[in-house]
């Protein structure tokens, strides 16, 4: 199947991962629901804000009772799935609060960072790619329509390349990562293997070998030195 083309992600991250968006929703429409009217969250459209939140904490926490960190290990598909929407839900949000102004671009980068880290090949990058042309156009269009001042669209294109720095940063780190683990398992498993073949090799030979510890306790012993303990008044051949 297509989902066994990709390697198994860390059970803890993705527990992390889905507990995180959990408290992130949470946060989002407490500090909306419990600010001022000053406030800038939500502030364009608050009905918006206030629905997409209560959805995202919804589908979140249905996600995980429904996809536990277990049953995301090897499912990519559905991990991708779930970044996607995370992501989207956050251009909402920052579209109802009045684009980048309301800060809520830095959680948009936190996301692409986590899509950066379970995601490999340029879908990752696929992300900053679609968060950055949304973001941009809808500064465009407040621009155009509302009369807002450029530096809101200059802000968006910082935060398009701040997008597209983070999600390359932390694709190459993790990539970084995977191979020095890998490289361990490798030495780990050759390690094992010459320490197997070293002993089946003492094992066959026409010695006798006995490797005690400190304490006297045997720690290796060959086949003819078991034939001769148990035989002692057979003569042992050593040629």
């Amino acid at each position: 199947m297509l989902e066994n083309q990709y390697p198994p992600h860390n059970t803890r991250l993705l527990g992390a991962y889905q507990v995180i968006r959990v408290l992130i929703g949470l946060l989002l429409l407490a500090l909306q629901l419990t600010s001022n009217a000053h406030s800038v969250l939500g502030s364009q459209e608050q009905d918006t804000y206030i629905w997409a939140s209560a959805l995202y904490i919804g589908v979140c926490v249905l996600t995980l009772v429904v996809w536990p960190p277990a049953s995301l290990r090897h499912s990519h598909h559905r991990l991708v799935g779930s970044l996607l929407f995370d992501i989207s839900i956050m251009l909402i949000l920052l579209h109802a609060s009045g684009g980048v102004s309301s800060g809520l671009g830095y959680l948009i980068i936190v996301y692409v960072a986590i899509a950066a880290i379970f995601i490999r090949g340029r879908l990752a990058i696929g992300y900053a790619a679609m968060a950055s042309v949304i973001i941009i156009g809808d500064a465009v269009y407040a621009m155009l329509s509302e009369a807002q001042q450029e530096k809101e669209l200059f802000a968006s294109g910082i935060l398009g390349a701040v997008l597209f720095l983070t999600a390359i940063s932390f694709q190459l780190l993790t990539e970084k990562i995977r191979t020095s683990d890998l490289a361990a398992a490798t030495h780990s498993a050759y390690a094992e293997h010459l320490q197997k073949l070293a002993q089946a090799i003492i094992t066959r030979m026409r010695t006798g070998i006995i490797v005690v510890d400190d304490n006297g306790k045997i720690e290796l012993i060959n086949d003819l030195s078991l034939i001769h303990i148990s035989e002692p008044t057979r003569p042992l051949y050593i040629s």
